[in-house]
């Protein structure tokens, strides 16, 4: 077929006889898996917070990093794939969201975002408890919500706006310039990784020191505010999201600085092409929304109980995510 002759009346031509990798397989057991692990989360935490506490904002926060890594395992499954497809409103949908996957992309910035709302949590709650007890009353989560998923569609508009077709209905990305790239390269490595990485940083290891003096008696008139249950909780939910960013960092940090590298003209046009590339994009995406689940089983045995109880069909019981037992 001509490239100048593909009108709108041809076909969308399916790419025949696609290659598939132990990685693709890997790939597709883990959405599975973070498809049903993240709707257990969502399911029980709704039922537990919501019964006991009234939804709490840990709570609230934990559903929402639920929604938002369900939502890329969903988005991240296998569609058909395309060779070439017809210049009309259809092909270019296909070019500029589903070829791209901008929608799982959408959804693994606000996970991101999400993580690092909790550590910003995490660390308020138990620097300056009275403050936070006074300010979470009101509600935040649902304008922190909106600012998260407002972010993260925002910095996905690049695929809307530098997805295109050639004249062979072929998807591309098009940069006015190489400085142009360069620019969005830097913009995306900033806003998708260096900066929530440096907040997550700073407010998880702040929360682990004001841990440490709590136990150790150094701030008496804070530890007034702060009884020994409620350092116990925070001290199981920190050491929880702080695994949490520890995963994210190992998984998420390979595939950033590779593209921040791509970008910048360093590694030739066909790396994202490349076996290595694949890997990397599927363990960002795949494994950061899987593991979660697994966390939260290891670290906090009423969850680990209650997904049991719901599996064997006993029931979920009144008990809160963050209790202080140790069974």
């Amino acid at each position: 077929m001509s490239c100048v002759n593909f009108t709108n009346e041809e076909p969308w031509i399916l790419i025949e006889n696609i290659s598939y990798f132990w990685y693709d397989y890997v790939a597709f057991v883990l959405i599975v898996i973070a498809i049903v692990g993240n709707s257990f989360v969502i399911l029980i935490q709704s039922r537990l917070g919501g019964a006991r506490v009234g939804g709490k904002s840990a709570n609230r926060l934990i559903i929402g990093l639920a929604v938002a890594d369900l939502l890329t395992a969903f988005f991240y499954i296998p569609l058909p794939e395309y060779v070439n497809v017809p210049p009309t409103t259809a092909g270019e949908f296909y070019c500029r969201v589903i070829e791209p996957k901008s929608l799982a992309w959408v959804c693994f910035m606000a996970s991101v975002y999400t993580l690092t709302t909790i550590s910003i949590e995490r660390y308020l709650a138990i620097a300056y408890p009275y403050s936070y007890r006074t300010w979470a009353k009101h509600g935040y989560e649902k304008f922190a919500f909106s600012l998260i998923w407002l972010a993260a569609v925002l910095i996905n508009l690049f695929t809307f706006l530098f997805g295109d077709m050639d004249e062979c209905g072929r998807c591309l990305f098009n940069f006015p310039s190489l400085r142009s790239r360069k620019v969005f390269g830097v913009f995306l490595f900033i806003f998708e990784y260096f900066g929530p990485l440096c907040i997550m940083s700073y407010t998880n290891l702040q929360s682990i020191l004001k841990l440490r003096q709590y136990s150790l008696g150094l701030h008496v008139a804070s530890k007034a505010t702060l009884s020994q249950d409620a350092q116990a909780i925070h001290r199981r939910l920190t050491t929880m999201f702080t695994v949490i960013f520890v995963t994210f960092f190992v998984l998420w940090t390979p595939d950033q600085i590779c593209f921040l590298v791509y970008n910048l003209g360093v590694l030739s046009d066909n790396f994202t092409k490349t076996v290595a590339y694949k890997v990397l994009v599927k363990a960002a995406f795949v494994n950061a929304c899987t593991m979660n689940p697994f966390i939260y089983s290891v670290w906090v045995p009423s969850f680990r109980r209650q997904a049991t109880a719901y599996l064997t069909c006993r029931g979920i019981g009144n008990i809160y995510l963050t209790d202080t037992d140790t069974r």
